[in-house]
Order: structure tokens, then sequence, then C-alpha cells
């Protein structure tokens, strides 16, 4: 979830049965990350988007699918996708935030 640090903030609770939520906590004790607790405001920045709301979506159904291996801890303390998977919707992400101005 490389691309949760560079969103801002959102306030929106997550749903008890979040897949992003879930996935970010599982793979955060599953790899060792610090925050697992972190995973309710990461995951609802990614809900919260308007601007580049098209492609986060893109970007979470991919993340959502990888398997524990293709994930690593982030200087963060997030679980994040190993720059080898989702890279295609991680540069649509980066490429919607630098048409938006880095609006969401």
């Amino acid at each position: 979830m490389l691309l949760l640090a560079l969103l801002p903030g959102g306030c929106r609770r997550a749903k008890a049965t979040d897949p992003c939520v879930t996935t970010c906590k599982l793979r955060a004790i599953e790899r060792g990350c610090g925050h697992p607790e972190r995973c309710d405001d990461a995951c609802a920045k990614l809900r919260s988007a308007t601007a580049c709301a098209r492609e986060l979506g893109g970007f979470r159904d991919c993340f959502l699918n990888e398997p524990s291996d293709h994930w690593e801890c982030g200087n963060d303390g997030l679980p994040q996708v190993r720059h080898l998977y989702c890279e295609s919707q991680q540069d649509t992400v980066l490429g919607c935030l630098e048409r938006s101005g880095g609006k969401l």
C-alpha cells in the first residue's frame, strides 16, 4: 500500500467488513509491520477519494488479490505491495495525482 502514505486525510469510518481494512490488518500481522492500527485511516483515505477514485479503485482491486509474499512493510509501519506487483495500477494513480495537482 505504498500509495497510502501519499494520500491526504480521510475521516469516513470503515465498515466492519471492509476488505481493504481486513487485508491491510492481516498483511500487517503476517509481515510483522509496526502499525496495523493505522489500516482503518489508510483505507478511509482510499474510500474518500474523488478526483482519482477510478484509479485508486483499480489499485485497490489489484492489491486485495495479492498474496502475503507479495507484500512488505513500509517505512510508515503499514503493509504495502512490493514494487513488482500492481505496478501499472500504482503508475496510473501517480499519473492521476500529477494531473490533479495532488488531489484525490
